[in-house]
């Protein structure tokens, strides 16, 4: 068994460079990418596990977005009603790389509800200090067009 820091770190010490694209490409990325991505949620997982604040925060390990993604991303430029926050070091990219491993690994994963319904639940938190545009929910990445378990 590996904590999610000992996988990232087995992943990005992966003596073949060919072994890294091959995984990175099950998940339909660069290796470069998933090495970022894993990294980013290893230190979101570490955050809330020490209790820290989290959603206003701007992530000291952010993901790196894909220059022309492979499948299904998130709509760009993030467009958010503070223009002084800087979406690529904040909270909302890192949910989507979450949602988009999971809905690799699970295309029937429901996490994206459960965010949906969490985030319904706190409307007054500000979604700009998130990265997080307004409209996220029109966002067609996060199938919520179809029907799932709380839609």
């Amino acid at each position: 068994m590996l904590t999610y820091g000992q996988l990232s770190k087995v992943y990005d010490n992966l003596a073949s460079f060919k072994d890294q694209k091959a995984i990175a490409s099950s998940f339909n990325t660069t290796a470069e990418l998933l090495r970022s991505w894993m990294q980013s949620t290893s230190y979101i997982r570490n955050v809330c596990a020490h209790h820290s604040r989290l959603w206003n925060r701007e992530l000291g390990t952010a993901p790196k977005l894909p220059r022309s993604p492979r499948g299904h991303w998130i709509r760009e430029p993030i467009v958010l009603t503070d223009s002084s926050i800087h979406p690529d070091k904040r909270l909302y990219l890192a949910l989507a790389v979450i949602e988009s491993l999971l809905q690799t690994v699970n295309p029937e994963s429901t996490w994206h509800w459960r965010l949906k319904s969490l985030m319904g639940r706190y409307p007054d938190v500000s979604r700009a200090h998130m990265g997080m545009p307004d409209d996220w929910v029109e966002d067609p990445f996060w199938r919520f067009d179809e029907t799932g378990a709380n839609g």
